[in-house]
Formats: structure tokens, C-alpha cells, sequence
């Protein structure tokens, strides 16, 4: 019986992770599009794209953060939804990172 429970356990905590992934997808998805529009924008009017494109100190830009972030999501979805990996070990991947939901001790 002990053995059903913890399936049930880790069902839920697979669905709960799902949908914190589909929440986060929705947040980068929408910050995404406002980026593109005011960058759109601002190329419209004339004006320098600034912070929408990298620079030397700064790394990667917002975009490309959302982007990489965004794929990241995506392989988290798919291993959840072939079963894949387990979340009921604290892990976010195959490849041991924590997950964003497990406290770091």
C-alpha cells in the first residue's frame, strides 16, 4: 500500500511541477512579446535598441535569456510528460540540478 501512495505522491508533485513549468512558460512567453514590441518600436522611430542587444560587461541579452530559459522549460516538460525523469528525488533533471522548488540546504 506504501508503494501506491508514494506513485500518488509523486503524481501530484509531477502535476504540481507542470504547472509552475506552464506558469513560468506563460510569464517568459508574454515578457517575450513585450520585448519584440518595443523593439519594434523603438527601430519604427529611430531609435537605438540599447538594452535589447548585448553588450560587453552585460552577457547575454533579455531575449536570449528568455529564449534559453524557455528551452530549458521545454526539455523539463517533456521528460515530465514521458516520465523520464523523477521530481520525487528533489532533482529538476537527469542530470541532478535541484529543482527551483526544492529549498538548497
Amino acid at each position: 500500500m506504501a508503494l501506491v501512495v508514494h506513485e500518488e505522491d509523486q503524481m501530484e508533485m509531477d502535476s504540481t511541477e507542470m504547472l509552475n513549468i506552464t506558469s513560468r512558460k506563460q510569464q517568459l512567453e508574454c515578457r517575450k512579446k513585450l520585448l519584440l514590441e518595443m523593439q519594434e518600436f523603438l527601430m519604427k522611430n529611430n531609435f537605438k535598441e540599447g538594452s535589447f542587444k548585448p553588450k560587453e560587461d552585460q552577457g547575454l541579452c533579455e531575449l536570449e535569456q528568455i529564449e534559453r530559459e524557455l528551452h530549458r522549460l521545454f526539455e523539463r516538460q517533456r521528460e515530465l510528460m514521458n516520465g523520464e525523469c523523477s521530481s520525487a528525488n528533489g532533482h529538476n533533471s537527469c542530470n541532478g540540478e535541484p529543482s527551483s522548488s526544492t529549498p538548497v540546504p
